[in-house]
């Protein structure tokens, strides 16, 4: 049997106020839309929340402006259905932050089947499913513990160094508390000159021209290291390069993100290590240093828990974080000698291209598990697979 070939029937979506669509079986307390039981959340914007999807089980639910939730009309397959169709739903703001089209999801059919069919299925997909997501979250655990222990590796080697023996001094600021008594402290102010991105938008962004690094591929895509080469961009006119030289960054330069949707993503940045002509794009901004730097060495640096805490701190939001040249400027860095800087940049390279290996290994392992899984809950919710 095709389920296809069953009749089809729409969503019921239940978004917030400023989407103009509200449902009579809604309602709103402190512009928080309360949702019914048993519905499907989605996060509307963002990588992180691109494929989170999952059923509500409590008698009611708030939700705010970027989450949206969809009700099926006793269709209980429709959480499983929205398991393989959901890619299509989801749009890239040209290298910022994805965002679902749910005008699109609100016109769509999907596929109706009698309710004991519907109830053998769901059984099935329930027992079949929950062996797999116990195996991805285990492996995704693994994957965080790994990324524990890689940035503890970072922060105690930029701030405490590489001998065990050596004399240590106290810091003076309590996040980062002892370091060896011959390495200096500094702050941005002094090492660093800042700047802004281009004031852009998507439509600015075209396929051919000056490569943009924008904020959303340096929360989401290529680490604290960045190259064109490796990394492909979108680009801006070259006529940019006429009233925006300072928005151009070269090798060395430091790249911030100067806002996120959490607070664990405050302070997200990227060094340029590549060679040719690149811009910073929309919300970001730029360090240049005073003169030259091991940029490898502040680029761990940056990444620390130590260095992270700092801006944490100081930075502001509720629904998004904004980091500012302000909180950047008087930040403290802790700068060992050159000689140590280099042995500091050579042991993590190595130790930190290890975790990566590993880390990488498991999200293929992932991978392959959703893909397994998703290809399972397509053949029985199209009746490829009977029950």
């Amino acid at each position: 049997m095709n389920y296809f070939n069953a009749t089809l029937v729409k969503l019921g979506i239940y978004i917030n106020k400023s989407n103009n669509y509200i449902s009579k079986n809604t309602a709103t307390i402190n512009k928080f839309t309360v949702i019914p039981s048993k519905s499907i959340l989605i996060g509307k914007i963002g990588e992180a929340l691109k494929r989170n999807h999952r059923k509500i089980n409590l008698s009611e639910c708030m939700i705010d402006n970027n989450m949206m939730a969809l009700v099926p009309k006793e269709n209980e397959l429709f959480s499983y259905y929205l398991l393989t169709t959901i890619d299509m739903f989801w749009f890239d703001n040209n290298g910022t932050i994805p965002s679902i089209n749910s005008n699109k999801l609100r016109n769509f059919k999907i596929p109706y089947v009698n309710k004991t069919l519907q109830k053998n299925i769901v059984e099935i997909l329930n027992k079949k499913t929950r062996k797999i997501d116990k195996l991805i979250s285990s492996t995704q655990q693994s994957i965080e513990e790994l990324k524990k222990y890689k940035q503890s590796l970072i922060t105690e080697a930029v701030t405490k160094g590489l001998d065990p023996n050596v004399e240590m001094k106290d810091s003076g600021i309590e996040w980062i508390g002892k370091i060896p008594k011959h390495w200096s402290i500094n702050r941005i102010k002094n090492k660093f000159t800042l700047n802004k991105g281009l004031t852009i938008t998507k439509s600015d962004l075209k396929d051919k021209g000056i490569p943009v690094i924008n904020y959303g591929e340096i929360h989401s895509r290529y680490g604290f290291r960045f190259d064109t080469k490796i990394h492909p961009v979108k680009n801006v006119d070259e006529e940019y390069l006429i009233k925006n030289e300072n928005s151009l960054i070269k090798k060395g330069d430091f790249i911030f993100a100067d806002t996120s949707e959490d607070l664990d993503g405050s302070g997200n940045f990227t060094c340029y290590i590549g060679d040719t002509q690149c811009f910073a794009g929309s919300h970001t901004v730029i360090l240049k240093p005073r003169k030259n730097i091991n940029h490898l060495y502040f680029s761990y640096l940056f990444e620390s828990l130590a260095f992270r805490a700092q801006i944490q701190e100081k930075v502001q939001g509720i629904k998004v974080f904004s980091i500012t040249q302000g909180i950047l400027k008087p930040l403290t860095l802790i700068i060992p000698t050159e000689q140590e800087q280099e042995q500091i940049v050579s042991y993590l390279d190595e130790q930190t291209s290890r975790i990566d290996k590993l880390n990488a290994d498991k999200t293929k392992v992932i991978e392959e598990l959703e893909s397994y899984k998703k290809s399972l809950i397509y053949e029985y919710v199209t009746g490829k697979k009977e029950v």
